[in-house]
């Protein structure tokens, strides 16, 4: 492929390196390169030169491997938006794991929204859900945006793919069964379905049906949406439900040490939902999530001995999904989203 130097070092960093560099490869004319085959080489060097490249889906992800490798990242950025839009029922489980190797945001973004709003869909085809790792399942049945009528779908799902492999994954049920909705799941489901299931069969599992019936009976005339409900530790128990029901903000509850109830605490300032919650020197804060208007940058502070809520500077920008939060030191560090923020705040100063 005969072609100039200066072409090469303009357009990727790879090149510019390596005649810029002692090795041999900036004084000798012939350089063998064996990072892709040579049609995809000779397509990359008409690239450098016109501009212009004819991305499908046969020679696309031969294309990030090569311009991961070559660091082309204008390239790599427009590959990661064409797969973006191939996502389908047949391919969201490789698609989301290439994009995971290659870091393509847009794909990986894409993939996750394909599950999420199409599970039923997925589990009726279920050729490919037998194949999800157990990290990959868990990151499926845990998130709030999964759309389902009910639990029971959920449910029937991940029974299924622990039967695929039995030997194998019967022990892996026990710690992707807490995050199973079971309170809702319907009624019939839960006592002639999820209560005669051999799986459930242990004192862990007995204890989230019992929830799951309790709740039934004492909440079913609340206005719940199944998948609305976030599910956290709370003193390594499971939480009560709290959601926004009919336009009504969150509410704060806590057990009163004297009497065995819960009492109601002031409500938060700003409704949210998916927010992140941490305890920071006898106080509580809460960032991200969303409201009304979308992602929310606000920044609550809750004083249990005032009981009273105050706002507090607004975080520097936005966390896509659900951010982890972590107090170290003299600090708060939220993390994640997917933008890959990381942001601190210094609760002393007010400072972000």
């Amino acid at each position: 492929v005969s072609c100039h130097k200066i072409v090469l070092m303009a357009s990727s960093p790879f090149f510019e390196v390596m005649f810029q560099s002692e090795f041999k490869e900036s004084t000798t004319q012939d350089i063998p390169l064996d990072f892709a085959d040579a049609v995809t080489i000779k397509t990359l060097v008409e690239f450098f030169y016109s501009g212009e490249i004819d991305v499908c889906d046969d020679n696309v992800q031969t294309l990030v491997a090569a311009s991961e490798f070559l660091h082309t990242k204008d390239l790599k950025d427009h590959c990661d938006a064409f797969m973006a839009t191939r996502v389908d029922t047949s391919n969201w489980i490789e698609l989301s794991r290439f994009g995971k190797k290659f870091n393509l945001m847009r794909l990986i973004s894409a993939a996750r929204e394909f599950i999420l709003l199409n599970f039923q869909d997925v589990v009726k085809c279920f050729s490919d859900f037998p194949t999800l790792t157990e990290n990959e399942l868990i990151e499926v049945v845990s998130s709030d945006e999964l759309n389902a009528d009910n639990e029971d779908l959920v449910f029937s799902a991940v029974v299924r793919w622990v039967n695929h492999d039995a030997d194998e994954r019967k022990e892996a049920f026990s710690r992707v069964a807490p995050l199973i909705r079971f309170p809702f799941c319907t009624h019939e489901t839960l006592n002639n379905v999820v209560s005669q299931e051999p799986l459930m069969g242990n004192s862990e599992c007995m204890e989230l049906i019992m929830e799951a019936l309790y709740f039934n009976m004492h909440n079913h005339h609340y206005l719940y949406s199944p998948r609305t409900v976030p599910r956290r530790a709370f003193n390594g128990k499971r939480q009560p439900f709290a959601t926004k029901v009919a336009g009504i903000p969150v509410q704060s509850i806590r057990l009163d040490d004297r009497t065995p109830k819960w009492k109601s605490e002031a409500p938060m300032l700003h409704s949210l939902n998916s927010f992140s919650v941490v305890q920071f020197n006898n106080k509580i804060y809460v960032f991200a999530g969303r409201n009304a208007d979308g992602l929310s940058t606000v920044t609550q502070e809750f004083d249990p001995g005032l009981g009273e809520w105050r706002l507090r500077s607004p975080m520097p920008g936005v966390c896509e999904y659900r951010a982890a939060v972590v107090a170290l030191n003299d600090k708060i560090f939220v993390v994640g989203g997917k933008e890959r923020s990381l942001f601190s705040y210094e609760p002393a100063k007010d400072t972000w």
